[in-house]
């Protein structure tokens, strides 16, 4: 699964969280979320993934086909609202 082979690429590049999760141009904060199942992986974090490891695009596909309402994490950033 996709947030396996991303905690796989964490340790294999050995990288602390901070510095992983800039490198999928996403916050520490909601690295961390992510990996203990507290948030869902979203649309920032699947762009970072392909970008900052292309090898991952077939699992990044993968999720996207299971996955086909994501949520959007700054969803009330865009509408300028708050979401409820």
């Amino acid at each position: 699964m996709l947030l396996e082979k991303l905690v796989e690429k964490q340790s294999q590049s050995k990288l602390g969280d901070e510095a992983f999760a800039g490198k999928l141009g996403i916050s520490r904060s909601y690295w961390i979320n992510i990996k203990a199942g507290r948030m869902n992986i979203g649309i920032s974090l699947l762009s970072g993934a392909v970008k900052a490891f292309p090898e991952l695009q077939p699992e990044v596909l993968i999720f996207l086909s299971q996955n086909v309402n994501l949520p959007t994490e700054n969803a009330s950033e865009l509408s300028g609202k708050a979401v409820s």
